[in-house]
């Protein structure tokens, strides 16, 4: 008895957010009976997020158990079935999904299922047995089909993909390695701060990303960089203004971010710390990567 699930997908006929997983059973005709799976639905961290139960089954299947001489199963072909569960998501169990999905390092969500099947059995003494095992299956469904198939039909958002390449340092100016390698670290941080849920690390991580990118700031160990980048802007025909603005933005951000951080006004008060929110992490990280994404790729061609 072999139990593969064949396919996972969003009930469109259900009033709450409903999995119908569709199972074949792989029986020994003539030796093998089927009777019932049921199940659980495991997340990646070993909780349970739904149970599966029947509901679309072959009501005009047949199935016939009977002595066979020899009673040898690997001549014997293997009867298929096909049966449809059904597990019911609750709100809370949808969003325990999608942030482990956020965690993953691929970002793809994991699922172990656990069946249990009972079904009965003719060995070779002839005395038919009722049999209850347990079988289990890993699905991985990576980032693409999660967004696009199962994210909007759960009520989790629509998400828009969005693939940006980091230049490589080794393609950036010598002096702007040194740099460089200190954003693209706290890139990394604010990254892995992500995964593990831990957002006032990321926005730790952005203070000092932004502080490092603040480079239009007028002071003296900041003016190779803006020159450099100035001179980079204007071979893609930005004018003075427009590059003023863009420096001043990073430097409005780099404020913004370290209102997380800082105890005390800038009339040295005490007040109140803005509490970190996911969303606050994944602007934040989304800036980040395009800044570093922009001014890398212009500073390589200058």
């Amino acid at each position: 008895m072999e139990v593969k699930v064949n396919d996972i997908k969003v009930s469109t006929k259900t009033l709450v957010p409903t999995l119908e997983v569709t199972i074949r059973i792989q029986h020994y005709a003539w030796f093998e009976m089927p009777i019932s799976i049921s199940g659980k639905i495991n997340t990646a961290d070993g909780k349970t997020c739904a149970y599966m139960s029947e509901y679309e089954v072959g009501y005009n299947h047949t199935f016939t158990i009977k002595p066979q001489e020899p009673l040898n199963e690997g001549n014997n072909f293997k009867g298929e079935y096909d049966v449809k569960l059904t597990s019911i998501l609750t709100p809370l169990a949808i969003d325990h999904i999608n942030t482990l999905r956020e965690k993953d390092h691929q970002k793809a969500v994991r699922f172990l299922f656990d069946f249990i099947v009972k079904h009965q059995y003719l060995p070779s003494d002839k005395t038919i047995q009722t049999i209850i095992r347990r079988e289990s299956e890993r699905i991985v469904i990576n980032q693409e089909v999660w967004l696009r198939d199962y994210a909007p039909a759960l009520g989790i958002g629509n998400f828009l993909l969005l693939e940006v390449q980091i230049p490589n340092k080794h393609n950036v100016k010598p002096a702007w390695v040194k740099l460089y390698d200190r954003l693209y670290m706290r890139l990394t941080e604010m990254e892995d701060a992500i995964r593990e849920g831990e957002w006032d690390d990321v926005m730790l991580a952005a203070r000092q990303f932004y502080e490092g990118l603040k480079i239009g700031d007028g002071k003296a160990g900041h003016k190779t960089f803006e020159a450099g980048l100035r001179k980079a802007f204007k071979k893609d025909k930005h004018n003075d203004e427009g590059i003023n603005d863009f420096l001043s933005a990073i430097q409005k951000l780099f404020n913004f971010f370290s209102k997380y951080i800082h105890e005390k006004d800038r009339n040295n008060k005490l007040k109140p710390l803005p509490e970190a929110q996911k969303e606050d992490a994944q602007v934040a990280f989304a800036l980040a990567v395009s800044l570093l994404n922009l001014i890398g790729k212009k500073i390589s061609r200058e």
